[in-house]
């Protein structure tokens, strides 16, 4: 099979494009004579609110497509693909996925979310590496532009979802003569109500027992637990009974049940999995659980576990030194200290003033005097004393 066996609008992609190639499609139960559909959405941020209203378009949109029937062509990467694709095959439907290299390649992608794509018995994997146009004047721009002209040209149907105003998919659906309603942009939002900005500790008592202690705080999940998958992300971010992101005070819950805080690698150098705790000072402490804008989240919520400060240096906790990241020497972690570049601006983390320890955290090693729960109000803190043999104190009982 050829691409122009494949083509439902051949003139909607570039006259370069080579539609004498081969299809990469392998699978004999694909025929060209499928119906396939692609559902078009705007760039979202990969987090996303479960109630998020291009969300409840999609599924509305994928309720009118026979999973028996119809194929989706869609793309991989961010989550106006991933959601949408994930629905369809839950739904026993099967779906032409659009790849190429470069799709794999930003930060806010995950490949453990790929992998489980790639491995499931419904999806056929289309490489479009191969058949791009030659030139590249626009390379950054260019890759997303012919998959989105290709996911158009492939399919019989084309459902517009949510569409941003001056944005790509308003021109592809020029493009393809589709009559929407483009909305404008909306500004994203914090994605929980942590009431961080009214946390003040005045009492010189207080601060004596928050700064004897470092302290794990938690920020909402954007990713499976670690004992799930993305299968059960995706379906819990489609069920409208279900937070996702997962709240930060769900987080917290997780580790008082496990009795453990769980080390991780992400955004550490070397990629050693540690858990991370902070020894700031009280007057900087809130300054941890302000909104960050160019994080898209807030940096920490204001729930924690403290554990006392000489007990985790006996545990093998260190302080980070933070480096200028200018020394090529090679001078990383050892064994006895941790480094990290400390970043200029608004990506300046000495605010933090972390400690870390390699490999998890054994809070059942610990005796209830050497551990602090804290949350950040008073009813909250009657419902965890229930949980846990840890005293449990509250911010709204300590401003």
């Amino acid at each position: 099979m050829l691409w122009s066996d494949w083509l439902v609008h051949p003139r909607a992609i570039p006259d370069s494009f080579p539609r004498g190639s081969a299809f990469p499609a392998h699978e004999r139960a694909l025929s060209p004579e499928m119906p396939r559909f692609t559902l078009l959405n705007s760039h979202v941020r990969h987090r996303s609110q479960h109630d998020a209203p291009w969300i409840r378009k999609s599924i509305e949109l994928l309720g009118s497509m026979q999973p028996g029937r119809d194929l989706m062509v869609t793309s991989i990467g961010m989550l106006q693909f991933d959601l949408p694709l994930s629905d369809w095959l839950l739904r026993g439907g099967r779906a032409l996925v659009l790849t190429h290299p470069r799709f794999f390649t930003l930060p806010h992608h995950h490949r453990q979310m790929y992998q489980w794509f790639f491995n499931h018995p419904c999806v056929c994997d289309i490489p479009i590496s191969a058949v791009l146009p030659a030139r590249s004047s626009d390379r950054s721009h260019h890759v997303e532009s012919v998959r989105d002209l290709l996911m158009g040209a492939l399919s019989h149907t084309l459902l517009p979802g949510e569409i941003l105003k001056g944005g790509r998919m308003e021109q592809l659906c020029d493009r393809f003569h589709l009559k929407v309603t483009p909305i404008a942009a909306r500004r994203q939002a914090p994605t929980s109500d942590t009431g961080a900005e009214c946390i003040r500790v005045k009492s010189a008592g207080a601060s004596g027992i928050l700064e004897s202690h470092l302290w794990h705080f938690t920020r909402e999940l954007d990713h499976p637990w670690p004992d799930s998958g993305w299968d059960v992300y995706c379906r819990d971010l489609l069920d409208p009974g279900t937070i996702v992101p997962y709240p930060a005070i769900d987080v917290l819950i997780r580790i008082l049940m496990e009795r453990r805080i769980r080390a991780s690698a992400h955004l550490l150098r070397g990629r050693e999995p540690m858990v991370c705790f902070t020894g700031a000072p009280m007057n900087r402490i809130p300054k941890l659980f302000t909104w960050q804008n160019h994080l898209n989240r807030l940096r920490f919520s204001p729930y924690g576990i403290g554990i006392a400060r000489q007990r985790a240096l006996d545990l093998g906790f260190r302080p980070v030194s933070y480096s200028d990241g200018s020394r090529e020497d090679g001078s990383g972690d050892s064994p006895g200290s941790f480094t990290h570049p400390r970043g200029v601006g608004r990506w300046d983390w000495r605010d933090e003033s972390e400690f870390r320890v390699r490999g998890d955290v054994r809070l059942d090693r610990l005796d209830p005097r050497e551990c602090i729960v804290i949350v950040r109000k008073e009813s909250e803190r009657l419902r965890f004393v229930r949980m846990t043999p840890f005293p449990v104190i509250s911010w709204e009982a300590l401003v």
